[in-house]
């Protein structure tokens, strides 16, 4: 140390001290720590730059503008996501896929006239963190069900919003990104042009004085009378009604429409009950080899042709019976959007002109009635009905004499023709084979509830659980009578206690069954055992009308089943079944040699 002074500094020790007896130092060693910033190679990361913030902030605007939902996801990471609501479970999406299903479903085709503004001055950035919190301006048109009918109103729409942002290590792609928003659509909100230079916008947001008296009007001027308006929907209003001339809004078409309409696409959405038994078509498997969707696109395009320049259609359609059972299927329900050339048009005209085009198309699909829904209606099939077509004389069957049941093998008539006494023993047939069915029913239940118990513990299938099966008394081409013996079923899950489809094959092995039991080929043991038997030909079961209960219920009108129906669409349905019916009779061979193929049981079956 220097003569009288304090010791020297030695690196690593802490400073000496003075105190009443000397100089005291404090010899333990500690280790120099020195800070270096790392660099990005020694962690492998990207500093994010304002450019690149800049970038996706652009294409995101420019992809809402352009209504281009995958654009929008492919600025996300595969599992991005996306908080359009804080702490809210269903304004939060999670990957890229359910990103862009969001975009699709509640934006495209709600907005138009979409402008949008990102204010570069007030973004926040951490390079470090790869985040940033930025503001834009956005304002467009939106559209809302009008009260008063289906059609839409414009409500133009802005708002000012702030969203965080955070990046991908390699700043490719955003990873998470969450909004807050502050609507400006209440009167006491002043609104500033989106063009406007970047330092005049900002004395702008601080309301410095004079700042709003040097911003560029927004001029709602009438072209053909010279009228200038407050506001755009003034603007559109006076050009609706013509103005004072009555000749303002007109044009080539004759009547003006504003761009929230023009550039719109259409909000006509529909449900088309329809049949595959035109020319060449019919049940039971004989249906089209082209897809319903695909002839349905080009009847649609052919009776309302698009306008030049109108938006495409969106891509909606939805079939309530699958691709493979639609042509089996009695009737189906399309549901799909028609162009814009269609909005005027009533349900019946639409169903005129799509049976017009399918003629000349020279396709098997036929319209039986339309329904107009609102543009958000999804109905949704509860479950779906099998059918099979039977002589009536084939579900008595060999164990039965005329002993059991009067009047057998007496030849069939029709009703209107019997007399008091054949009426009578029809009817004990009849009674008969309704009995059968439901002393069925209730055996397969009691199966299905012991199958229940132990399904767990045996891993044995999930139980089936009927929703619908009975017998309908049809009278048939020929004088000959048919019943029709319809079934639905579903699993239901014992672990999760929900229920699903069952497959085709047990459906037909559940038809033939039935049958088996009816005409005594089978007996109670038999059932109770899930006994075997002989399918009925696939050819010979068709699908009936899917029910779509609750749909119907909530809209108030029919889409297929017999709720809500009117009279004509009651007459048309039925005037459809009955020539579907003769065509599955004419089935009818097919179906008795499987009969003769089934077990006869020793004892037979009484009533």
């Amino acid at each position: 140390s220097a003569a009288g002074g304090a010791p020297a500094l030695l690196a690593g020790r802490r400073p000496p001290v003075q105190g009443p007896g000397g100089w005291r130092g404090n010899l333990r060693w500690r280790p120099v720590v020195h800070s270096v910033a790392a660099t990005e190679a020694d962690v492998g990361l990207v500093c994010l730059t304002r450019d690149a913030v800049i970038a996706a902030v652009q294409e995101y605007g420019a992809a809402w503008i352009a209504q281009d939902a995958s654009r929008i996801a492919r600025l996300f990471a595969e599992d991005g996501v996306y908080i359009e609501r804080i702490l809210d479970k269903g304004g939060t999406f999670r990957g890229r896929g359910a990103i862009e299903e969001y975009w699709r479903r509640q934006i495209l085709g709600k907005q138009s006239n979409i402008r949008f503004r990102h204010v570069v001055g007030d973004m926040v950035l951490d390079s470090e963190q790869r985040r940033a919190v930025v503001k834009w301006l956005a304002e467009f048109d939106n559209f809302r069900p009008d009260a008063h009918g289906d059609r839409p109103a414009e409500k133009q729409v802005r708002f000012v919003q702030m969203a965080i942002l955070h990046f991908t290590q390699d700043c490719k792609h955003i990873c998470h990104l969450e909004e807050y928003e502050r609507s400006c659509e209440k009167k006491r909100y002043r609104w500033p042009a989106l063009d406007t230079p970047e330092d005049l916008l900002q004395r702008m947001f601080r309301m410095e004085p004079g700042s709003w008296d040097d911003s560029p009007a927004l001029r709602c001027l009438c072209e053909q009378c010279g009228e200038e308006f407050g506001s755009r929907n003034d603007l559109f209003r006076h050009l609706r009604t013509g103005g004072p001339s009555g000749q303002c809004g007109t044009d080539t078409w004759g009547k003006y429409e504003p761009p929230s309409v023009t550039n719109r696409p259409s909000r006509r959405n529909v449900a088309l009950t329809v049949s595959y038994l035109g020319a060449g078509g019919g049940g039971g498997g004989d249906g089209p080899d082209e897809a319903l969707e695909q002839l349905v696109a080009r009847a649609v395009q052919s009776a309302f042709p698009s306008q030049p320049g109108e938006p495409p259609m969106r891509q909606t359609f939805r079939s309530a019976v699958a691709a493979g059972r639609a042509p089996k299927a009695l009737v189906n329900v399309a549901t799909l959007f028609l162009p814009r050339a269609a909005e005027g048009v009533d349900d019946e005209a639409v169903t005129i002109a799509l049976n017009a085009a399918f003629e000349m198309q020279g396709g098997n699909v036929k319209v039986l009635w339309c329904t107009g829904l609102k543009p958000a209606f999804r109905p949704r099939v509860f479950f779906e009905r099998f059918e099979v077509v039977v002589p009536y004389d084939l579900l008595l069957g060999p164990g039965m004499t005329s002993g059991d049941i009067p009047g057998v093998g007496r030849p069939a008539k029709e009703w209107a023709t019997l007399s008091g006494e054949d009426r009578k023993q029809h009817l004990q047939e009849l009674s008969h084979i309704r009995r059968r069915v439901v002393a069925y029913r209730e055996l397969v239940d009691r199966r299905e509830g012991g199958r229940r118990a132990g399904a767990t513990l045996s891993g044995r299938q999930d139980p089936l659980r009927f929703h619908h099966l009975q017998a309908q008394v049809l009278v048939g081409p020929m004088q000959v009578h048919y019943v029709a013996l319809s079934l639905a079923l579903r699993r239901r899950s014992v672990s999760q206690g929900s229920f699903s489809a069952v497959n085709f094959e047990d459906l037909r092995g559940i038809l033939s069954q039935t049958i088996a039991w009816i005409r005594g080929n089978i007996g109670e043991d038999d059932v109770l055992q899930g006994a075997l038997v002989p399918k009925v030909p696939a050819e010979c079961i068709y699908l009936g009308e899917p029910r779509m209960d609750k749909a119907e219920m909530l809209l108030g009108r029919s889409l297929c089943g017999v709720m809500c129906m009117t009279p004509e669409q009651a007459s048309v349905l039925g005037a459809h079944t009955a020539e579907f019916h003769q065509r599955m009779a004419a089935k009818e061979d097919k179906l008795r040699e499987w009969a003769a193929a089934l077990p006869v049981q020793a004892s037979p079956a009484k009533m």
